[in-house]
């Protein structure tokens, strides 16, 4: 396990700790920061729910994170649109650097491109390594690559914007 954190405790003791990055998750994978919070709780819900599947030493921010991404998935396969960066996320950037319009405009490139390119540059951002972000996606580790690289090519083209 790459993660530093303790995985010692029930999965109850680690959700207040997993809630902020959570929600900044689900704030990435859907416009609407009413609809991100709805993601999130629905998470945690069917987190408890099946909280007898989870085994301490497991890392539980994997979990949950994918808990969350399956629930955004089956809301795409259900005909709901999701996208990128909930418009709050930007008002608050822009609230604690109001000269930060570079920061906004790669936000609203992010939000331009296919979900599944987007997912990975945010598992990035979030702090997953590449075979993490495979795991919890369900793909290979060379999926992921491939969906970073195209993400990063397509902010490039577009936009004049790289993600490191």
């Amino acid at each position: 396990m790459t993660s530093t954190q303790d995985n010692r405790g029930s999965l109850r003791d680690h959700l207040p700790g997993l809630l902020g990055p959570l929600r900044a998750y689900a704030r990435s994978l859907v416009r609407d920061a009413s609809a991100a919070d709805d993601l999130v709780h629905d998470a945690v819900l069917r987190g408890l729910d099946h909280a007898d599947q989870w085994r301490e030493g497991d890392d539980p921010r994997a979990w949950m994170f994918t808990i969350l991404r399956n629930l955004w998935l089956s809301g795409l396969r259900r005909g709901r649109r999701r996208q990128a960066l909930e418009s709050d996320l930007a008002g608050e950037e822009e609230a604690r650097n109001p000269s930060g319009t570079g920061r906004l405009e790669l936000m609203e490139a992010l939000r331009q491109l296919p979900p599944l390119e987007r997912e990975a540059l945010v598992l990035g951002a979030q702090g997953f390594s590449i075979a993490e972000a495979a795991q919890l996606c369900g793909v290979a580790e060379g999926t992921v690559k491939a969906r970073i690289s195209r993400g990063r090519a397509r902010l490039r083209a577009n936009h004049g914007h790289s993600l490191s």
